[in-house]
């Protein structure tokens, strides 16, 4: 037994191995997109007309705050609409709605559809302009958020510009956990993106032609799955026009949203993340994920091995310390400071805990729990249907 679990330990090292040498890689190619990041700034007759879409369930605490982000943006108001988009909200959004509607803003409300795509397939339908700009209800755009995604968009001939989201990280483990994790990974995708290798993609910051996502038939190629209309755009995209996606990881394209408040909503993000991950048509996704999951496993294995035979106590923490390594240096490139971006005292939305970097206990314990965080992901469907926003996944 013991002989087994000791070559048990070689394959666990090279998984873990593998899963550097991936993040690593990441972290080449993030540091060569920075130092090609093109800013410009247009005359600004030359602008487009933009339509902001945000479709809205259930998010009246936070449509205040979307509300006051939007008006100060610094793009040119005549060249800008913004469109919200309600999706069956009972929480007092609808009404919140009515009134702004009053206010020169676009209000639609769904009827006999429902879900994400059909809200944003709802709004760039009566969109009027050249450039679409998603977000989420619940972010923070800081007042350059527009202009810094259209001028990236317009001087690099791109079709769809990929910006970044930050989450707020408040107080406690859970908030800092996904900090933590949201940087890691939004650091992956840039990178990447970058080299024309399209991983993942958050629609709380993304910019994109009309007339492109036209072309492509919108959303509706994969209108029967219940997320992913972020990432499977992105996709279908650069499969349309190859090398004109690219990634915008300036200060000015990050937006920041608010931490799921419970580890129930945390685990069922996450749940809804991965799932749509089989659908993915992309050998790079594919073998990205084996590669994650085969790294998760290794640890758990280990501990295994470990807890029946001490003497494999090195293993683990030889283990967990490479991957620590790997990831905290790529966390340490995200930024964390929010330049241009407002602060509401009367919601508390920004502190000092959300804008300084996470603390280094919190990194540690973050090494130790994701991997099994990433296999609870996995076998958590098959225990349970979780909930996203009132609705069965």
């Amino acid at each position: 037994m013991v002989e087994i679990l000791h070559l048990l330990i070689i394959p666990e090292l090279l998984f873990t191995l593998g899963y550097v040498v991936l993040m690593f890689y990441f972290l080449k190619q993030w540091n060569a997109l920075q130092r090609n990041i093109k800013k410009s700034t247009r005359d600004i007759n030359e602008l487009p007309f933009v339509s902001v879409i945000v479709p809205v369930r259930n998010e009246i605490e936070t449509l205040p705050v979307i509300l006051a982000a939007l008006k100060d943006q610094d793009y040119p108001a005549d060249k800008t609409e913004f469109i919200f988009v309600n999706d069956h909200s009972d929480d007092g959004s609808k009404e919140f709605l009515n009134q702004v509607s009053k206010k020169g803003y676009k209000v639609i409300h769904l009827d006999s559809s429902f879900g994400k795509k059909a809200a944003l397939t709802s709004g760039i339908t009566q969109a009027k302009g050249q450039w679409i700009l998603t977000t989420d209800a619940d972010c923070r755009l800081p007042a350059e958020w527009i202009s810094s995604l259209i001028n990236s968009g317009i001087s690099n001939d791109a079709v769809m510009v990929c910006g970044l989201v930050r989450i707020l990280a408040l107080q406690g483990f859970s908030s800092w956990f996904q900090f933590i994790e949201g940087g890691v990974l939004q650091v992956c995708g840039a990178a990447a993106l970058s080299i024309n290798k399209p991983l993942l993609n958050t629609g709380a910051s993304l910019a994109f032609r009309k007339d492109c996502w036209e072309e492509i038939n919108g959303y509706s190629n994969h209108s029967d799955i219940a997320s992913g209309d972020d990432t499977f755009l992105m996709l279908e995209m650069n499969a349309k026009y190859p090398g004109r996606v690219m990634p915008y990881t300036a200060d000015g394209g990050i937006v920041s949203t608010i931490a799921a408040s419970t580890f129930k909503k945390l685990l069922s993000q996450r749940i809804r993340w991965a799932g749509k991950t089989k659908y993915y048509h992309s050998s790079f996704i594919t073998l990205t994920g084996i590669i994650v999951v085969s790294a998760a496993l290794s640890v758990f294995i280990a501990l295994v091995a470990a807890l029946i035979d001490p003497h494999l106590w090195k293993f683990i923490f030889g283990i967990l310390l490479l991957r620590g390594i790997a990831e905290l240096t790529l966390l340490s490139k995200f930024p964390v400071e929010h330049s241009g971006q407002k602060a509401d005292s009367d919601q508390n939305v920004l502190n000092d805990s959300s804008v300084r970097k996470s603390p280094l206990f919190y990194q540690l314990l973050m090494v130790i729990i994701y991997p099994f965080f990433t296999l609870l992901v996995l076998i958590a469907p098959a225990i349970n249907n979780p909930e996203w926003k009132g609705r069965k996944l």
